[in-house]
C-alpha cells in the first residue's frame, strides 16, 4: 500500500516538472524572438523607411525638372502600374515605383502634394495636377521573422509614409521677394518664443 503511494507521488512530480519544464522553454523561445526579431523589425522599419523616402524623392525629382521647365522624355527607369497619357505623370510614376522596386519595397499608394506637404491627387491617376510640387509615398515590406514562427508568428510587415517637396514657396512670401528654398525639402513649422515663455506657433 505504501509503495504504490510512492509510486503515485513520484509519477506527480514528474507531472509537474515536465509542465515546468515545457512553460520555461517557451518562455525562453519567447524571450529570444523579443530579442532577435524585435531587433530585425526595428532594421526593416528603418529601410523600409529609407525606400519610401527614396520613392518619394525620386518622384519629386522629376517634379523639380517639370518646374524648370524641362523636358518629360528623361528616361527615367521603372514600370507605371497604371496607363496614364500624361507624359510628366508617367516619368513621375515610373520614378516612384522604380526607386521602390530598387529598394525593395511595395507602394501601396502614392499622392501628388502642394508645397506645404498637403495631399493632391494619385501618381499615375492621369495627369499632374496644377500645383504639385511633391510625392507623397506610403510603403511597405513584408519579411520573415526568425524565432517567433515557433510561437506562431511566421512574418511580420513593416509601413512607413514619406514625403518629399521642391520649388518655391510662393502663396507665403511677399510679392517681389525672394522666397526659394532647397530643390528637396520636407516642409517644416518654424515657432518663435516671445520671450515670456510661451510658444508661438508659425505658419
Amino acid at each position: 500500500m505504501n509503495i504504490h503511494r510512492q509510486v503515485q507521488a513520484r509519477e506527480r512530480a514528474r507531472g509537474q516538472v515536465l509542465v515546468i519544464f515545457v512553460g520555461g522553454l517557451f518562455a525562453l523561445i519567447a524571450g529570444t524572438a523579443f530579442v532577435v526579431d524585435g531587433g530585425n523589425a526595428m532594421a526593416q522599419q528603418r529601410a523600409t523607411q529609407n525606400g519610401a523616402d527614396a520613392a518619394a524623392q525620386a518622384g519629386t525629382v522629376v517634379i523639380a525638372q517639370y518646374l524648370m521647365a524641362g523636358s518629360p522624355t528623361l528616361g527615367v527607369v521603372g514600370t507605371c502600374p497604371t496607363a496614364t497619357a500624361d507624359p510628366w505623370d508617367l516619368d513621375v510614376c515610373k520614378a516612384v515605383y522604380g526607386s521602390a522596386a530598387n529598394n525593395k519595397v511595395t507602394i501601396a499608394s502614392a499622392f501628388y502634394t502642394d508645397f506645404k506637404g498637403s495631399p493632391l491627387t494619385g501618381v499615375g491617376a492621369g495627369a499632374m495636377p496644377a500645383g504639385a510640387q511633391g510625392v507623397e509615398a506610403f510603403a511597405s515590406r513584408k519579411f520573415d521573422t526568425y524565432f517567433a514562427r515557433a510561437i506562431g508568428i511566421p512574418s511580420f510587415t513593416a509601413t512607413t509614409q514619406a514625403t518629399a517637396v521642391t520649388g518655391t514657396v510662393t502663396t507665403l512670401c511677399p510679392s517681389g521677394t525672394p522666397c526659394s528654398v532647397m530643390p528637396i525639402t520636407v516642409p517644416i513649422t518654424v515657432s518663435n518664443c516671445d520671450g515670456s515663455g510661451t510658444l508661438t506657433p508659425g505658419v
